[in-house]
């Protein structure tokens, strides 16, 4: 969308010379790379939930030192302004393919193992509610179903 209203967005701020080139070149091509830095994120989350906290704080701080900080500067040096918009765009794309490609090694290590089976958890319970009504009864008879389910010991073996 920003690279469809880039031009009147530059001609509302009365943009010339360098300042309509930045803009232009960050809503043409700077702009798109953000679904990189959203793959990451989505990365991050599931590194959260899988239980590896320690993968997603690397990703995120590689990504603000290592992935931002050499790429701008030397993107600054070679080509100015522009440099550091294309600096900050490659490292949105480095970190947000490295963050999906060890996402997929985690996934397909939790299948090895095994360790991915889902369990139903009884201590869930979950009811449609209505505003303005309660739904007691309707919980208190699903947690004593559970609770009858957890008393009987199965027997297995």
């Amino acid at each position: 969308m920003l690279y469809l209203v880039q031009d009147q967005l530059i001609a509302v701020f009365s943009l010339t010379g360098d300042a309509s080139l930045i803009v232009a070149a960050f809503a043409t091509y700077v702009a798109i790379t953000f679904v990189f830095n959203g793959v990451l994120f989505v990365a991050n989350t599931s590194f959260n939930n899988l239980g590896k906290p320690l993968y997603s704080t690397a990703l995120n701080l590689g990504k603000a030192t290592a992935g931002t900080l050499p790429f701008v500067y030397f993107g600054s040096l070679w080509f100015g302004a522009l440099g550091v918009l294309y600096g900050q765009a490659v490292g949105n794309i480095v970190f947000g393919v490295l963050g999906y490609i060890v996402l997929r090694f985690h996934i397909a290590d939790l299948h090895k193992t095994g360790e991915c089976t889902q369990t139903e958890d009884p201590s869930i319970v979950s009811v449609n509610s209505q505003p303005f009504c309660t739904h007691d009864p309707v919980m208190i008879e699903e947690v004593s179903k559970i609770d009858k389910q957890l008393e009987s010991p199965t027997l297995s073996g």
